[in-house]
């Protein structure tokens, strides 16, 4: 069965990225050079059935508390930012994703516990067509969902683009 790309309306990915997220609890982390990615298992997607979702992503991105008055500044370096997210991103593993949300220029906001995962869209990454962020069932459990990943990437404009 080929793989459907469909460009979504901002609505749509809110709604798509809930169904895949909400519920979903962080189980693991992996860095490389310029990329992170979160693995979280979803025991709510399917009944009975933990399934792997993972977000991946190139942008900055910023963990904050209800008493962070700033958001993810675009004039700080990229992988002193990343470093302080890795060592605060560590403290949301085993907490589940209460709800979230995706915004039109391409934030994606995770609130895990007492805290929100901010995933932004810089000056950078409109250089380049690869996805910014992506979330994405493990291949082996994508067919447990009519859509498999959800992907935002900066071209001319935001675009959320889903997977069937």
């Amino acid at each position: 069965m080929a793989v459907k790309s469909l460009i979504l309306t901002l609505a749509q990915a809110n709604a798509a990225t809930q169904k895949l997220l909400v519920g979903a609890y962080l189980d693991s982390f992996s860095v490389t050079s310029v990329s992170v990615s979160l693995q979280f298992i979803n025991p709510a997607l399917v009944q009975r059935t933990n399934l792997l979702v993972d977000v991946d992503f190139t942008c900055p991105a910023a963990v904050l508390s209800p008493f962070s008055k700033t958001r993810i500044a675009e004039d700080e370096d990229f992988f002193v930012e990343r470093s302080i997210f890795i060592s605060q991103v560590f403290n949301c593993i085993g907490k589940v994703i209460d709800r979230m949300h995706v915004e039109a220029d391409g934030r994606l906001v995770l609130v895990i516990g007492d805290v929100s995962v901010e995933l932004h869209v810089s000056a950078d990454d409109w250089a380049d067509d690869d996805a910014v962020w992506s979330i994405a069932l493990d291949v082996a459990d994508a067919h447990l969902s009519a859509i498999s990943a959800i992907s935002c990437i900066a071209d001319e404009s935001i675009l959320f683009v889903a997977e069937c």
